[in-house]
């Protein structure tokens, strides 16, 4: 668990912490050589925020563990990016991890709602749905608000990212969508007949 090296924006920094203890050290050791430990999303003071570790064993050609190489993940810059994310006015998208627990957010912190504590039993069945690496849509309650959101999986690490919009505002895009077509069809016709009468 002794960390040989240390590679950091600044290049190579010598600290030689024992991590033996840490949670990723541990969950990367007891893998096989071709697994990869993701962490949970952890409060980090040296980032002064989120960060997740992805780690990996390291065998000797005699199949023992050597070591484990972890690269450490500003998570803040992934819940900054689903954050940017709109759809129309009021729309947004969160990530649900492979637990389904709420992982990003546009206004909670990340594990906020787990399946133990969702409000709603709609909500809790479109999160299954999303854990089931399933790319769908699908109707839920939030906060006494009926939403519709699409999904779709981020299969190298089994989560989910989802974009919802409330479905009052759903509709009336699709209506204004729909008298669109229905005016251009009617534009159509008209020249048509024009262009019949014409001839």
């Amino acid at each position: 668990g002794e960390e040989l090296v240390c590679v950091r924006r600044e290049g190579v920094v010598s600290v030689h912490r024992n991590l033996g203890d840490e949670g990723y050290f541990r969950g990367a050791a007891a893998l096989k050589s071709d697994g990869v430990h993701i962490s949970d999303v952890l409060h980090s003071p040296s980032w002064e925020g989120y960060v997740i570790y992805w780690s990996r064993p390291i065998y000797s050609g005699w199949k023992e563990l050597s070591g484990v190489l972890v690269i450490d993940l500003d998570y803040g810059k992934i819940i900054e990016i689903v954050k940017e994310i709109r759809v129309g006015e009021q729309g947004y998208a969160f990530l649900i991890d492979h637990m389904g627990r709420l992982a990003a957010h546009p206004l909670f912190e990340p594990y906020t709602y787990t399946l133990d504590n969702y409000p709603t039993q709609t909500l809790h069945d479109l999160v299954r749905q999303m854990m089931a690496g399933e790319s769908e849509w699908g109707e839920y309650l939030f906060q006494g608000e009926r939403k519709t959101a699409a999904f779709a999986p981020i299969p190298n690490v089994g989560w989910s990212l989802a974009a919802t919009i409330p479905s009052g505002e759903l509709k009336k895009e699709a209506n204004a969508i729909r008298a669109r077509v229905v005016q251009i069809v009617l534009v159509a016709l008209a020249l048509a007949v024009l262009g019949v009468s014409l001839l």
